[in-house]
Formats: structure tokens, sequence, C-alpha cells
């Protein structure tokens, strides 16, 4: 327990306290020391401080910030005994306090004589750089009396550097003016002999020479030369055209005195070596000549003359075959090949052709020949072709545009008959013309593909300038030859339909109509003429022809099923199709899928074929579509056909009295014997002549048909119907389950499975429904028949025969249960039974 310090020994320590640090004060009077704060110095440097100077921990709370007088003095006498050693403790802190007096003390008198030593080194540094910035500008002024020395030094190297430079070119340029005197006198001189190989080297030299002399226009012997070499040129000019006019008229003279072997000058190639050399005169010598080459052909050809008609078009072409040959005895070897000369004639004759053909067809555009017209296109077309592959640069064959396999050309060629394939689909089925269609297109691929392997490089553009080059002026005509093939389609057509039998022969083959494959052959021979002919807007038109005549063949196949009306409204009063009639709507179902499966294939065949600007416009989907009304339209005639034939083993249905019936019989009924029969003797028709897809449909429309119209509206008709009546006809219904079940084959797909269930389920709940008891026949009704029309609530309560109160009690309780909903939505609730 700590104790108050006796007022006598606190009075000696403070006094010693002070005496401390008046001490310290009289020591350090020159040396300002601020207050301690514990933010003075961080916190890791107190902690390094601390680390470093505290060696015990007496010491260390002596030196923290937060030192405490009164505490110390306590802990250092903690009872009234302890006093006994104040003196002691005094003579220890005065110790202390005197050695830290002469540790401030010496360290303030070092820190003098560092501070007057510092002094003098700062005064030593200045007066060192003083010194050194006089050197440096001393070393500053020598560089630059040195750079002027080299400077003097090098100005007259540089002068004599020039004067050597200006010396050598002077000497070139004097070498170059010898060289290019010595030349022009030595053109002169060839040129003079006609020595043009000479001449020629010669020019080129001078040529090469000229360019040096372009800075020295201006002196008068440069232009004297200039001057010359202008004669020259014009002089090698006149005797170029001299030397071929008269190797031209040379050869009209051999020719009218019929040489077997003309001769060619051998100074003829030299002279194009010269024109080389010349250069300017290249392009105007090349078209002299084009012009002369053909000036026998316009005046063979005038306007107007016979021999300009279109029917005489294969004479012009046969002038210019003879104009090659004569051009390869008369020129072989005399024009370089990079002048392309007999291909620069051949374009200029086609230019020259076509100019003569537009004026032909416009003067007689309303006169004009169809026959003429296209025998003339053709002509023209395999004469580009020619032209094409005889100036092909690369000397290689020119890939050929194959000719595109026609559509539908398994079928034609095999005249519409096909057996079963390989993968087991009937014939002309959906599947079966998919996979062929898909084989086709591999192989036609893998075609192609050998055909880029074998020509590994094609036809550079420069070999296909002439397609179309005569051609072109056929264009604006062509529409002529489209209304012709609009006349001959419209005949072909009107005539295959007026053939056609609309009976399928009774022997096994062909699963399709002939007009179809007539047709399809048809349109197939008329793409391949128009495509000989044109590939632009005539091609397009035609692609609208097919459109025209694709929709106008699906109208006379839907026509000759039936009214189109009738397919769609209730046909329970339908006569039964006799099997001729059956086998002919199966007939045009399969043709209906053939013709839209050829579609696709003419759609592509099109899109390949014609020019790309309307290939984004071709489109027959609308065609294809109105064949797949055709198909949907006639499987829905067979449905009906089949239904109407059930009419009388239904109508025996209603005839019984299930009212009276007092047992149910251990099998099945009479109308079910008779509805199987009719079914099973029928359906073989179908599977024969339809595609398993096509036949998949038709059991469909049948099932959903023939329960909803057929077997539960005969239900009804039965006015009423006993428990054991009910009975036999969900024993009835069980045995028309397994028939129409395995209508679709065995064993049957399992959605078509689950489709019978469904639909046979509504009759069943019907029939159970019936044999509900009264009390339970409100929710067992909701149960399963939750969607049923309010009209079947009350035909229900009629088959199960209940008295009229008993009817009006049930129909009040359905009223009043019905949802709000259905409340809203009708106009009123079902009224009271009579």
């Amino acid at each position: 327990m700590a104790t108050t310090t006796p007022p006598r020994q606190s009075h000696q320590m403070r006094s010693a306290l002070s005496t401390s640090r008046d001490g310290l004060a009289s020591s350090s009077s020159e040396i300002f020391i601020p207050p301690w704060s514990k933010d003075m110095f961080s916190t890791e440097l107190q902690q390094m401080i601390q680390g470093i100077t505290a060696t015990n921990e007496a010491e260390a709370e002596l030196d923290s910030p937060h030192f405490n007088p009164t505490e110390h003095i306590n802990r250092l006498f903690p009872t009234e005994q302890s006093l006994v050693e104040i003196d002691t403790v005094l003579s220890r802190i005065r110790g202390k306090v005197a050695q830290v007096d002469r540790d401030i003390t010496k360290e303030v008198r070092s820190q003098a004589h560092l501070s007057s030593k510092a002094k003098e080194d700062l005064v030593d540094t200045n007066r060192s750089i003083h010194d050194l910035f006089g050197k440096i500008r001393a070393i500053k002024g020598k560089a630059e009396q040195s750079e002027k020395m080299v400077m003097e030094i090098c100005r007259d190297i540089k002068k004599l550097d020039q004067a050597k430079t200006n010396l050598t070119r002077s000497i070139g340029s004097l070498r170059r003016l010898q060289m290019l005197i010595n030349a022009v006198q030595q053109l002169r001189t060839k040129a003079a002999m006609r020595q043009y190989h000479e001449a020629g080297n010669m020019l080129h030299a001078v040529n090469e020479l000229t360019p040096e002399f372009s800075e020295y226009k201006s002196i008068p012997k440069i232009q004297e030369l200039n001057r010359e070499v202008q004669e020259i040129k014009e002089d090698l000019g006149k005797l170029v055209y001299e030397e071929f006019n008269r190797h031209e008229s040379q050869q009209h003279n051999n020719n009218s005195a019929i040489s077997p072997s003309p001769s060619i000058p051998s100074a003829l190639p030299h002279v194009c070596f010269v024109i080389d050399a010349l250069g300017d005169i290249k392009n105007g010598f090349m078209t002299w000549f084009v012009e002369g080459q053909l000036r026998d052909y316009k005046q063979a050809f005038p306007k107007g003359h016979e021999l300009a008609r279109l029917d005489n078009i294969d004479r012009r072409y046969a002038w210019l075959r003879r104009e090659f040959r004569y051009f390869d005895e008369s020129y072989k070897g005399v024009f370089p090949e990079s002048w392309h000369m007999l291909q620069t004639i051949a374009e200029e004759f086609c230019i020259s052709t076509r100019l003569a053909l537009s004026d032909l067809l416009e003067g007689s555009k309303n006169s004009i020949d169809i026959v003429a017209l296209v025998s003339a296109v053709k002509k023209t077309i395999e004469f580009e072709k020619e032209l094409s592959t005889q100036f092909h640069e690369d000397k290689q064959p020119i890939i050929e545009e194959e000719e595109e396999e026609g559509f539908g050309q398994e079928q034609i060629v095999n005249g519409g008959v096909d057996e079963e394939d390989d993968d087991g689909f009937a014939p002309y089925s959906a599947e079966a013309i998919r996979k062929k269609w898909e084989k086709h297109k591999q192989q036609k691929l893998k075609d192609e593909q050998a055909k880029i392997a074998k020509h590994q490089r094609l036809s550079p553009p420069s070999s296909l300038r002439f397609r179309g080059m005569i051609s072109s002026c056929f264009d604006p005509y062509m529409d002529l030859y489209i209304e012709q093939e609009d006349r001959n389609m419209k005949e072909m057509l009107d005539k295959i339909i007026a053939e056609e039998t609309w009976a399928a022969p009774e022997h096994e083959g062909s699963k399709v109509l002939s007009s179809s494959t007539l047709l399809i052959y048809y349109f197939n021979e008329a793409r391949k003429r128009c495509s000989s002919l044109t590939k632009g807007q005539a091609f397009f038109d035609l692609y609208g022809l097919f459109k025209k005549y694709l929709s106008g063949y699906a109208a006379v196949l839907s026509q000759h099923i039936g009214d189109d009306s009738a397919a769609t409204t209730n046909m329970l009063h339908m006569k039964p199709l006799s099997d001729v009639e059956e086998r002919t709507i199966c007939l045009i179902v399969n043709t209906a899928e053939y013709c839209r499966n050829i579609v696709s294939q003419i759609t592509e065949t099109i899109v390949k074929i014609i020019d790309v600007r309307f290939r984004d416009r071709i489109d027959l989907q609308n065609e294809a579509g109105d064949f797949s009304g055709v198909v949907a339209k006639g499987l829905k005639y067979l449905s009906n056909g089949l239904e109407a034939k059930l009419d009388a083993p239904l109508h025996q249905m209603h005839k019984i009295r299930w009212d009276t019936m007092e047992q149910v019989g251990l099998e099945q009924s009479d109308y079910v014997t008779q509805v199987d029969a009719v079914i099973n003797t029928a359906v073989p028709l179908y599977r024969e002549n339809l595609s398993t897809a096509h036949y998949q449909f038709f059991c469909d429309l049948f099932v959903g048909s023939f329960v909803a119209r057929g077997l539960i509206q005969n239900i009804y008709k039965c006015k009423k119907i006993s428990n054991f009546g009910a009975q036999q006809l969900l024993l009835d219904l069980t045995t028309l389950k397994t028939t129409l079940i395995h209508l679709a084959g065995t064993p049957p797909p399992g959605r078509y499975e689950r489709l019978v269930k469904k639909e046979l389920g509504k009759a069943e709940s019907l029939l159970r429904l019936v044999l509900t008891p009264v009390d339970s026949f409100l929710p067992t009704y909701r149960q399963l028949i939750a969607e049923g029309a309010d009209a079947d609530f009350g035909r229900i309560l009629e088959l199960k025969g209940l008295k009229r109160e008993e009817r009006n009690e049930l129909l009040q309780k359905y009223n009043a249960s019905r949802p709000a909903s259905s409340s809203s939505s009708s106009s009123s609730s079902l009224p009271s039974l009579p």
C-alpha cells in the first residue's frame, strides 16, 4: 500500500529535481530543445529508439512521454519503512543527473565544433566550384578555336571534293554525249540501209541515253540531237508502214495468182522490233493493221445485203476462220507474242459484228424470225466459246461449263417406273425421293472435286472476254423467244392433260401420272435450250413460265380429285369411292409429291445456272405449297371415301335395341365385324399405292374423322342405351381399337397408337357416363369430359334414359355449378327438358 511522502523528504526531492532542471537549462542555453510530444516521432521510430536506449524497465519508464512522478516515487518508497533509504536514492538520482549533464555538455560542445568545421568545408567547396567553372570556360574556348581550325581545313577539302564530283559528272556526261552522238549516227545509217534489227538496237540505246540530257535541253547541241532523233523516228515510222504495205500487196498478188506457198519477209519481225522501240506508234500501228485486215469483212457483209441477214450469220464466223488461216500463213512469227495481234483482230471483229447485228435487229424488230434468231444465238455462243478456247493465254484447256443434269432425270429416264429402293422406301415416297436427291448431290460434289483436282488452274479472265462479246446484242430481243416458249408450253400442257388417262395401270409400274414426267421433261429441255442461249433476263423470264405452269398443273391435279369445297365440309353423304377412283387419287397424291420434290431440284438448278443478279429472286415455295395442298386434299378424299363405305355398318349400329339388351355377349357385334371387313378390304390398296409417310398421314386423318364424325355421332343416334348395352358397346370399342391400331402396320408406330387410344377414349368416356349412377353423374361428367360442350350433357342424359324429373334436376345442378366465366360467356343456361 502506497503512502504519502513526508513533507521534508518531498521538498528535498523537488529541490533536487529543480536543481537538475536548472543545470540542464544552464548547460543548454545555446540550444533550443523543443518540448517533448508523443506525436514528435512516428510509432516505428519510437519503437526503434526505445529498443536502442532502454536497458531496463526503470529507464524505459523514465523515457516514457507518459511518465508520472508521483507513481514513480510511490513505487520507490512503497512503505514508510522504505523512507530511510531516501538519501541513498537521492544520491543515486543526483549522480545520474550529473552524468546526464556531462553527456549533454559534451555533445553540445562536439556539435559546436562540428558546426564551425562544416562552415569551413562549405567555403572550401564554393571555392572549388568557382575554380572548376573557370577551367570549363577555358576548355570551351579552346574547343571553339579547334572547331574554327577544323572548319577552315574542311572548307578546302569540300571544295576539292565538289570539284572532283563535278569533274566526274562532266566526264560521264561527255562520255554519254559521245555515245549518244555515235548512236544517233549509227541509227541514221542503219535506218537508211533498212537494217531494222540493228536500227532497233540503236533506237533502244538512244532511248536510254536521251533522258540523261533532259536537264540540258537549252544547250544548242542537245537540241540539235533531239531534233535529229525525232526526224529519224518519223522516217522509221514511215518505213514501218511502207514495209507492211509492200507485204500486203505481195500477199494479194500471190493470192490472185493462187500461190501455193506465200513467203514471209525476214525483215518484218525486225520491223516489229523497231515498232516496240518507237513505242508511241505501236497502238496506232495495231489499229491501222487490224482495220486493214477487217476491211474485206466489212465490204463482204454490207448493211442491208443478203449476206448480212441472221440466217447467214455462220458465214461471218467462217470469214474470221479463213482470216485466221490467212494470218497464220502470211504473218506467222512476225508479231511478238506479247502483242496478241490475232486476239486483237478477233476482238475487233466481235465488236464490229455486234454493232452490225444490233443495227440489223433494231431495223427488223417487228419481223424477226424466232427460228433464225435462236439459231443465230446458238451459233454465236458456240463461236464465242471457240474463241475463248483458242486464245486461252496459259494454253491450258478451259474448263467448260458442264451441261447441268436435268431435274428429275432418274424419273424421266426410267419412264416413271421405279422399284422399291435398297433402303426399303416405297417408290416415289418422300423418303425415297429425298434420299435419291441426296445421293445425287453427293455424287455431283465428288465429280466437281475431281474436275478441280484435274484442272488446278482455271482459265484467266482474259480467256473469257469473248463470252457475250457478240451474243449480248441478242438480249433485248430474247423476249420474243420467251413468248414462243410460253406458247409451246401451253400447247404441250394442254396436250398432255388431254391425253392423260387419269387411271393407274393394272400391272405394277409407274406410281405417278405420265403427264407429270412429260411436263418435267419438257421443262428440262426448255431449261437446256434457254441456258445455251442466255443466262440473264430471258432465263429469268423462263423461270417465270415454270412458276406459271407448275401452278397450273397443280390446279389440274386438284380439280381431278374433286370439288375443293367438298374436302373441307361434312362428307357423311359422300358416295363411296370405287377402286379405280381410289387408285387414281393415290396416283395423283404420288404425282403431287413427285412434283413437290422436283420443284426443289428446279430451284437449285436455276440458282446454279442463272446470273448472280437474279439468284436472290428465285423462289418456288408457293408452287411447292400448291402441290402439298394437292397431297393433303387427296388424302382427305381417301379418308372421307373410306368413311362413306362405313356408313352402312354404322347405320346397323344404331338400329340395334341397346336399351332392351339384358346381357353382354361373348363376341363383338355384327356391325363391328362389317366395319373390320370394310377396313381390311380397302386398306391394302392404300398401303400399296401410297408412300409410307402419306399412308401414315392418311391413317391419322381417318382415325380422327371416323371416331368423331362416324362412331360417336352414331352412338348418339342410339337414343337410349342400357347398362348392358353400354358394356357391349365398350366391348365393341375394344375390337375396333385393335383394328384401328393395326391399320398402320405391325407393330404400329407409338405415336399413332397413342392417337388411336386418345380418340377412342372419347367414345369410351361417353359410354362410361351412361354406366355412371345418377348421384355421381355430375362429378364423373366433369372428370371425363371437362371441356365437353353444353349440348353433350343433355344428349348423354337422353342416352341414359332418365325420367324427365331426373334430367331436369341434373340440368339445374349442372347450370348452378357452371363456372362464372362459362356462365358469362353463354347467353343462357341449359333449358329444362320437356
